[in-house]
């Protein structure tokens, strides 16, 4: 199946303020999304509070209005971001309108843009590198982030299953294995300090097997 209509495209992975309707509710989502990418910078001790100030463009005070700790501000745009990623992943599952196999590989397609060459890489490396100092946040992650990996494709082959287009396969105990190559291709990465937009021929094809070999593992003969 051809996925040139999932072409690469960078994400943020904070909250879109454009869904958010109050001033209060728009100026959190701004300090998250500048706190997110001074801590993916900087490391948790090295962000300062009056930088993401003024990165998000708002007094210095205005960020502990909204988070009293510099922890608190942590954590918070950990789960923002991780809530945006898996928001994008339910959308897509939902889509009543393409049958389960395209789904599939947009799902997958999307999980490349954001882990492999988006902003969840940085923000995986930053939730490793952190876990120690912050092993409630890991855990979250690996509940809310990775979780949402096997829940929207569950939701998606089953569907598929129940369509007549996937065939009932022992792996479907384990949905998380379906993004194993994405995840470590992004742990490739992330230890050999490459860019993979440096490289892109090489992840689109390795993206495109993924897809042909989980699709070809489903698809009923």
């Amino acid at each position: 199946m051809s996925v040139d209509a999932h072409a690469p495209v960078r994400r943020d992975l904070t909250p879109d303020p454009r869904r958010e309707t109050s001033p209060r509710a728009m100026t959190r989502a701004r300090i998250l999304d500048a706190a997110l990418r001074i801590f993916i910078e900087e490391g948790f001790v090295g962000a300062r509070t009056d930088a993401v100030a003024a990165r998000a463009g708002v007094a210095h005070g205005t960020v502990f209005s909204h988070f009293p700790t510099k922890s608190d501000l942590f954590e918070a745009a950990i789960t923002a971001s991780v809530s945006e990623h898996r928001r994008r992943l339910d959308e897509l599952a939902a889509d009543r309108a393409r049958p389960a196999d395209d789904i599939l590989a947009a799902q997958i397609a999307a999980i490349y843009d954001d882990l492999v060459l988006g902003d969840a890489r940085d923000m995986l490396r930053l939730v490793l590198s952190e876990a120690r100092r912050f092993p409630d946040v890991a855990r979250r992650y690996r509940t809310e982030s990775l979780a949402a990996f096997e829940a929207t494709f569950a939701r998606v082959i089953a569907r598929g299953v129940g369509d007549g287009v996937f065939r009932p396969i022992a792996a479907l105990q384990f949905p998380g294995q379906f993004a194993g190559p994405a995840l470590s291709l992004a742990l490739q990465t992330m230890l050999s300090g490459e860019d993979p937009g440096a490289n892109a021929g090489f992840w689109q094809t390795w993206r495109d097997a993924h897809i042909d070999f989980v699709l070809t593992a489903l698809r009923c003969a």
